[in-house]
């Protein structure tokens, strides 16, 4: 009879930690599908470099900015016909010439869409946990100069009202290039 109560308990014992792993790895599962971010999405960057400012939508943006990451592979050549890729909104142009890699294309929408999207960027940036956002602030310090609208987009975020964190990181990063570039 000890043996019997003692190999239902055993038992019991294996069924309960089988039972908690299932939970576990439930869990894991249901939080990656939660995820916002699909990472090293060549296709949204595609998509957000092709359409006219005015056309991008809030999720297209939100994609976008999840795309970046320090593991993606975008050394390959972007497939543009004329090698030329043209973003029009408000009073920034973005014209991107020669041959170039998605890295190259997504990092300079990056920055030149941060100017139009201004208040979508920040709204994404200060909700999404799963954006990158130390390596997008490494992608937004140019070495070079460049004809990006950091002047128009350090005063946007000057006046912007918001106490998160990210708010004095770009504020940095921006103040960093236009003293870098004389604007």
């Amino acid at each position: 009879m000890k043996r019997i109560l003692l190999i239902i308990f055993f038992l019991a014992v294996i069924f309960s930690c089988n039972n908690k792993q299932n939970k576990t790895s439930t869990k894991e599962k249901t939080r990656v599908q939660e995820s916002k971010c699909d990472k090293c999405d060549k296709e949204i960057v595609r998509k957000v470099a092709e359409m006219q400012a005015e056309v991008v939508s809030f999720s297209d943006l939100e994609k976008f900015l999840c795309a970046f990451d320090r593991g993606c592979k975008w050394s390959k050549k972007y497939p543009s016909p004329d090698h030329e890729i043209v973003m029009v909104g408000g009073d920034s142009v973005l014209v991107q010439h020669g041959e170039s890699t998605y890295s190259e294309i997504a990092r300079d929408i990056l920055v030149a869409g941060f100017c139009y999207h201004f208040s979508d960027y920040m709204k994404i940036l200060e909700a999404n946990e799963d954006i990158d956002k130390r390596y997008l602030l490494s992608l937004m310090e140019y070495e070079e100069p460049m004809d990006l609208p950091f002047a128009q987009i350090l005063d946007s975020l000057q006046h912007y009202q918001s106490d998160h964190p990210i708010k004095d990181s770009l504020i940095g990063v921006f103040e960093e290039n236009v003293q870098r570039f004389g604007y």
